[in-house]
């Protein structure tokens, strides 16, 4: 007798240490860590503990021939949720611990049976277990209930926002049909998903109202609506991805392609054959990036695609700043540099004395410098290096033409 209480102390003890376990969950959800994702950690780490404990409670009441039946449903609708969790750490951490909480209440519950069960048999425990079993039942499927809700919502807009994007696009090809057609199936799978989970629930409410409800069934619609909810979120997830490559092609096909071609009749207005050749050497490759970008967004390779049309903006935007540098370079010398030629012929004709005259000549002179080293700067794409150069140059060039006016109207 003194060894069959020692044994039961011993499961009483597991029992309260599984639920001061599953008891501290409120307080790791609540405290302050670095993030939602180190947050979701912890929570899931402690549901993995909770279920092990669980288990070893199982162990250890069919060691005393309790029946374990109610306890073992309990933990088969919890250990979806955690692998659920475990699934969504890293994409979406509320959700994740969201889940790793729901999977922690069907442990406790089942802690909690496993603890009543080892009590010893009474028929107003039974009874008892029963309706604490149904009450519980009844409280999931209300959640689960407004966790449909919550997915229709989203559903509805998602779609609703892809059927928007798709009849307002200005460009359509066998690409963006496909990525399309894609999405219309995913939102068709989803919708499908969700009607059956619907129904699983609204018949696992009926039959919760009923005078003799049948725990068995209603735990398998709850878990069958279960599994077409997660259905659900893998859709949405789809969606969501199909929907950001179809933006990513439209941009790249309405705006980056005709930036594309404006820049190579830029290019072929060009002077210089070598810079040209370079320039056009370089959007070559750029619509190639693009081309393979396209390819990579339509077969799901998202951040393949993303680096190929990173690297051929690059490439267009090298090739726009040495367009750029072009004319200012072009510039320089059809406007500035005559005017610069016109100061030095005044220089030399105006009544100046020596000293003034050597001043300007010195003037004349960085004036010139400072232009080459202007156009040098803006062909190596150093814009502001070659605005402060050209700058300087005009002020020169303004002191002389003040020093020639000077000069003339006071011979």
């Amino acid at each position: 007798m003194g060894m069959m209480s020692k044994r039961h102390s011993r499961i009483a003890g597991a029992a309260v240490m599984s639920l001061l376990l599953l008891g501290l969950v409120p307080v790791f959800a609540q405290s302050n860590e670095p993030s939602q994702t180190d947050k979701a950690t912890i929570i899931i780490q402690v549901a993995q503990a909770a279920h092990s404990y669980t288990e070893q409670l199982l162990g250890i009441a069919k060691q005393h021939q309790v029946n374990t039946t109610k306890a073992e449903s309990l933990i088969s609708l919890g250990d979806p949720l955690l692998s659920k969790a475990q699934s969504e750490v890293s994409t979406n951490a509320t959700l994740a611990i969201k889940d790793a909480m729901g999977a922690m209440r069907y442990y406790r519950g089942a802690a909690e049976y496993v603890q009543y069960a080892l009590a010893g048999p009474s028929d107003h425990r039974t009874d008892d277990r029963k309706a604490d079993q149904l009450a519980y039942l009844r409280k999931e499927v209300q959640h689960a209930e407004a966790r449909a809700d919550q997915l229709q919502t989203m559903l509805t807009k998602i779609c609703s926002a892809q059927s928007s994007t798709t009849s307002g696009a200005t460009t359509t090809t066998t690409t963006t049909t496909t990525t399309t057609s894609a999405t219309t199936s995913a939102c068709s799978d989803g919708q499908s998903n969700l009607g059956t989970a619907k129904s699983d629930l609204d018949q696992a409410a009926t039959l919760l109202k009923s005078d003799n409800v049948n725990a068995t069934s209603v735990i398998s619609l709850f878990k069958d609506a279960q599994k077409h909810i997660s259905a659900v979120y893998a859709d949405i997830s789809q969606i969501a991805k199909a929907r950001r490559a179809q933006e990513a092609i439209a941009y790249i096909q309405n705006y980056a392609e005709k930036q594309l071609a404006k820049l190579q009749q830029e290019v072929a207005k060009m002077n210089s054959s070598a810079t040209q050749q370079q320039y056009q050497q370089q959007l070559t490759q750029a619509q190639s990036l693009l081309d393979a970008a396209v390819q990579a967004f339509q077969s799901g390779d998202f951040d393949t695609g993303m680096h190929d049309a990173r690297q051929a903006m690059q490439l267009m935007q090298q090739v726009a700043q040495g367009i750029r540098g072009a004319v200012y370079a072009q510039y320089i010398q059809k406007e500035i540099e005559p005017r610069l030629a016109q100061l030095q012929e005044k220089a030399q004709k105006a009544n100046l004395t020596s000293s003034v005259s050597q001043e300007v000549q010195s003037q004349l002179s960085q004036a010139k410098s400072l232009l080459d080293g202007a156009i040098q700067s803006f062909l190596s794409g150093n814009f502001k290096t070659g605005e402060q150069q050209v700058q300087q140059a005009v002020q020169l060039m303004h002191q002389v033409m003040q020093e020639i006016a000077s000069s003339t109207h006071h011979p």
